[in-house]
């Protein structure tokens, strides 16, 4: 029994120093991860998170456009100012068709990192136009240039066509799929023409504003963001 107290001072003793060893350890272990959070807090910059880094719509400009007339196959418009679309018959056969359609390309820009194109819409603005019109837009079938591009040579269009009313000033046609498919493949621009080609003796004409006037010049806006 005399040996009791000193035994119950050494197990005293020994859990204070357990308790000390415990927390000395800890806080070791605290400190040494202070370096490391502070030097991987660059992790969590913005350039530096998960997913889209880049998110936002950008506005394009026509690179090259151009239209090509029916009535003039080998005839190139590419310095003009002016961009038509046009559906137009003969009477009794006399003369030729004279439907007109217009092209118009964009450079498209790199996709930031982790980023997707989730919308794109062309823009022309329409200086004077025929009411009652549905006019197409579709993805070129293949290579042009507007200092080349003629009735004759034009590549024509491809896949599904998105369409706008006809009407003067800014007329929009939602391209988002057409876009999409020339980053997977080729950009050829878009062609446009009126769904009813070969309608009426007097024609129905949409006079758009090219990228060589000086305002109000062909757009193409494109937004990126995270994969839906």
């Amino acid at each position: 029994m005399r040996g009791a107290p000193h035994h119950r001072r050494w197990g005293i003793s020994l859990v204070v120093t357990s308790w000390l060893l415990v927390a000395l350890t800890s806080v070791t272990a605290f400190a040494a991860l202070l370096p490391t959070t502070a030097a991987d807090l660059s992790v969590f910059e913005p350039t530096q998170l998960p997913g889209c880094r880049s998110p936002g719509t950008q506005t394009l400009i026509a690179a090259e456009d151009s239209y090509v007339d029916q009535d003039s196959p080998t005839a190139t418009n590419g310095s003009n100012i002016n961009l038509f679309v046009m559906s137009k018959t003969t009477l009794l056969g006399l003369g030729g068709d004279d439907n007109r359609r217009t092209y118009v390309k964009f450079s498209l820009p790199s996709l930031p990192q982790a980023c997707v194109l989730t919308a794109a819409t062309l823009r022309l603005n329409a200086k004077s136009a025929a009411s009652g019109r549905t006019i197409q837009a579709f993805r070129a079938n293949g290579a042009w240039a507007e200092g080349t591009l003629t009735w004759n040579n034009q590549p024509g269009g491809t896949g599904s066509a998105a369409t706008s009313s006809s009407g003067t000033g800014w007329r929009t046609w939602t391209v988002t799929t057409h876009v999409q498919q020339m980053y997977s493949g080729t950009n050829n621009g878009f062609m446009l023409r009126d769904l009813t080609e070969n309608d009426g003796i007097t024609g129905h004409s949409q006079n758009y504003r090219s990228s060589e006037d000086t305002v109000d010049r062909p757009e193409l806006l494109i937004t990126v963001g995270n994969q839906p």
